[in-house]
């Protein structure tokens, strides 16, 4: 039996960690990938909320997929900002995250007010008790 469960594990775990996450469709509007020029002007426009994630992260891949799947779920005037967790290492300090699918909710200058790591757009709704 252990013969065939530890490799069966083996092969589910590497294949949920080397999937490609999910990209999201050039229609959607309020979800971003990061550059300084684009959280200035989703900063302009509505109260933007940081996504650390990560293209090899499983729960990343799952929200990644949510935000596709659920996007009118989405509050209006919130723009999901996806930040690169291994290349954007200088938010990553700033904020201090240590862990990807990190959230954080920043103001119109760049300050924190919220951050919470997991969950998905019902746990996005409830932190900005929307």
């Amino acid at each position: 039996m252990k013969k065939i469960i530890f490799p069966t594990l083996a092969l589910f775990t590497f294949l949920a960690c080397t999937g490609t996450s999910p990209e999201i469709p050039s229609g959607i509007t309020n979800v971003v990938d990061y550059s300084a020029e684009t959280l200035a002007e989703v900063q302009k426009n509505s109260t933007a909320i940081l996504y650390f994630s990560a293209k090899w992260c499983p729960t990343c891949k799952a929200f990644n997929q949510e935000l596709i799947d659920r996007n009118d779920d989405i509050p209006d005037g919130i723009t999901i900002v996806k930040v690169d967790y291994d290349s954007e290492t200088e938010l990553r300090k700033k904020y201090d995250i240590n862990i990807q699918h990190t959230l954080v909710q920043i103001d119109e200058t760049g300050n924190e007010v919220k951050k919470w790591s997991g969950g998905g757009i019902d746990l996005l709704k409830q932190k900005l008790d929307l």
